[in-house]
């Protein structure tokens, strides 16, 4: 596997920071549980500093992850997640500001990397009391926005994590897994009818490639929302990507499950020498 370096790592992150007003120390998180200002926080580190701050999902940002504007240090409050995993040591997590990075490496002098979108339904309603197991196919897209084929077969969704005690969530591989190698430019995957307008690439292949499922023991039949978290991996030989997925959970009063919305999330960046 050829070594990679780190540009810039985007988690799901967010820090619990103490202290308020001007002139106050930024105070970092220790871990995950510190980051409670709102559901879905991780406690991240930025790698150009080794500090620990915070980030909350935010659609508006391209990485779907913003750094806490509360007493966050390394000039990162209120900045968008831009991220990238580097492979030398293992995963390294933290950001960046945006102007950094591309200090760091101009655009014009950029190597091959490793880069994918995922379109997936990021808002799922479920009827009250559901309590099987309810699954999402044909409803999953990767686009592959690097410069180096992605392998299908490397596809490994990882660890779902969500805010409620009583739910089980989880993202797999359909079977039979695909093996295919997208070139860059190109999406794979599919889609339902009401998604396919996030997709501009030409499709190489058609077919189901993920399902994400939830077995919901709701504690009482009243409405609630439940924020889930996916983190999946694709890459080939030179290191694998990650994406950091959000998805909302919306427990009410409708007759059967439906996906309302979608998302079109960025990737980390591997760099390859």
């Amino acid at each position: 596997m050829s070594s990679t370096r780190v540009i810039a790592v985007s988690t799901l992150a967010a820090a619990l920071v103490a202290g308020c007003g001007s002139g106050t120390t930024a105070v970092q998180c220790e871990e995950t549980p510190n980051c409670n200002l709102h559901p879905g926080g991780v406690c991240e580190t930025n790698p150009a500093t080794g500090n620990q701050w915070c980030t909350y999902p935010d659609a508006t940002c391209p990485s779907g992850q913003r750094w806490s504007d509360f007493d966050t240090g390394d000039g990162l409050s209120g900045e968008c997640v831009v991220s990238s995993v580097g492979r030398d040591g293992g995963v390294v997590d933290g950001s960046m500001p945006v102007d950094a990075r591309e200090d760091a490496a101009p655009a014009d002098a950029m190597p091959d990397y490793v880069q994918w979108d995922l379109i997936y339904p990021s808002k799922i309603r479920v009827p009250l009391n559901q309590q099987d197991w309810i699954a999402g196919d044909g409803d999953h897209m990767i686009v592959n926005t690097g410069t180096l084929d992605l392998d299908m077969a490397s596809l490994t969704p990882g660890t779902s994590t969500d805010t409620a005690t009583y739910s089980v969530f989880s993202m797999v591989v359909v079977d039979p897994p695909p093996t295919a190698k997208v070139p860059p430019g190109y999406a794979f995957g599919m889609l339902s009818t009401a998604a396919q307008g996030m997709v501009t690439e030409p499709i190489l292949q058609e077919r189901q490639i993920l399902r994400f499922r939830g077995e919901l023991l709701p504690a009482d039949g009243s409405p609630h929302t439940i924020q889930v978290t996916h983190r999946i991996e694709l890459g080939n030989a030179n290191g694998a990507a990650r994406v950091i997925a959000p998805q909302t959970w919306e427990i009410m009063d409708v007759p059967s499950p439906q996906i309302v919305e979608w998302a079109r999330v960025s990737s980390d960046v591997i760099v390859v020498p």
